[in-house]
C-alpha cells in the first residue's frame, strides 16, 4: 500500500503542483506575452489590454455561467458536460486567433514599419501558436458532440485518457481526496497491463488521476458509484496503514487547473505589459 506521509513524498507533493502550474502556463501563456510585448512596441498596448482584459473576464464569467450541465443517460454514465464543451471550444480556438493576430502583426511590421528584426520576431510567435494549434487538434477529441468521460459498470472504470476499462482487480484504493480539488478523483492501481497506464502502474502500484471537470460530476457521486458497483473499495471498511489517518479534503496542495492555468498565463501577461513604458 502506498505510504503518501513519508517526508519525501510531503516534499513531493508540495512541489510537484507549483512546478506544473508553472510549466503549463509558460506553454500556453509564453506566446500571448511575447504577442503583447510587440504589439505594445506598435504603439497598440492600451488598446491591446482593454482587449485581452475583457476577453478574459468574459470567459471566465461566461465559464461560470455555463452551468456544469452534467449529462448522465444512464447510471454509471457522464458525457461531456456543457461547461466541458465550451473550455473545449476556447482550448481549440484560442491558438488560432494567437496564429491570426501574430501573422497580422507580421505584416504590419513589414509593411508599414520596415522593422525587419519584427518581424522575423513575429513570425516566431506565429510558429509557436501554430504549433499549439497542432498539438490542440491532434489531442482533442470530436468537440462539436459531447462524448463519454466516464463509465463505471460491472467491467470497471472507463476512462478516455486511458483508453480502455480499468477492470476492478487492477483497482487497489480510493485516495482520499486533496485540499482544493473539486473535479479530481485518485486511484491507487497496478500491476495492470494496460498500455494507457504509466509505467508504476503496470510494474507495481501507482496513482492515477481522473479529472472530472469535463464530465461536470462532483467526486462523491462517483466515489458512490465506485463502492456501488465494487464495496470492496469503500475507503470507510479499509482504513489507511497510517498513524494519523487523512482527513477528506484537507491534505497536500491543490493540483493547478488546466483552464484556471491558461487564464492565469494570459491574465500575467496583461499584467506586465500594462506596466511596459509606452
Amino acid at each position: 500500500m502506498m505510504n503518501r506521509f513519508d517526508t519525501l513524498a510531503r516534499v513531493s507533493d508540495g512541489t510537484s503542483a507549483p512546478l506544473r502550474a508553472a510549466a503549463f502556463s509558460l506553454w500556453r501563456g509564453g506566446p500571448w506575452f511575447a504577442l503583447l510585448i510587440v504589439l505594445d512596441v506598435l504603439h497598440l498596448g492600451q488598446l491591446t489590454l482593454v482587449v485581452f482584459v475583457f476577453a478574459v473576464s468574459a470567459a471566465a464569467k461566461l465559464s461560470r455561467r455555463v452551468g456544469g450541465g452534467v449529462r448522465s443517460p444512464e447510471p454509471g454514465v457522464w458525457l461531456t458536460s456543457a461547461r466541458g464543451m465550451w473550455w473545449r471550444w476556447i482550448r481549440r480556438g484560442a491558438p488560432q486567433a494567437g496564429l491570426a493576430l501574430s501573422l497580422l502583426a507580421a505584416l504590419g511590421l513589414g509593411w508599414w514599419n520596415g522593422w525587419f528584426w519584427g518581424v522575423g520576431y513575429m513570425l516566431a510567435v506565429a510558429l509557436a501558436f501554430a504549433v499549439q494549434s497542432v498539438h490542440v487538434s491532434w489531442i482533442s477529441r470530436a468537440w462539436r458532440t459531447p462524448e463519454v468521460e466516464l463509465r463505471i459498470d460491472e467491467a470497471g472504470v472507463y476512462y478516455p485518457e486511458i483508453g480502455e476499462t480499468l477492470p476492478w482487480d487492477d483497482i487497489a484504493e480510493i485516495l482520499p481526496r486533496r485540499r482544493g480539488e473539486r473535479d479530481m478523483l485518485r486511484l491507487v492501481v497496478g500491476p495492470s497491463p494496460l498500455p494507457g497506464l504509466r509505467e508504476a502502474c503496470r510494474t507495481g502500484r501507482g496513482e492515477i488521476a481522473i479529472r472530472l471537470g469535463e464530465a461536470g460530476v462532483d467526486r462523491e457521486t462517483v466515489v458512490a458509484a465506485i463502492i456501488a458497483a465494487r464495496p470492496s473499495l469503500d475507503p470507510s471498511i479499509h482504513p489507511r496503514p497510517v498513524f494519523v489517518q487523512p482527513i477528506e479534503g484537507v491534505y497536500v496542495d491543490q493540483p493547478p487547473s488546466e483552464n484556471e492555468s491558461s487564464l492565469t498565463a494570459i491574465a500575467a501577461g496583461v499584467a506586465v505589459v500594462a506596466i511596459l513604458p509606452n
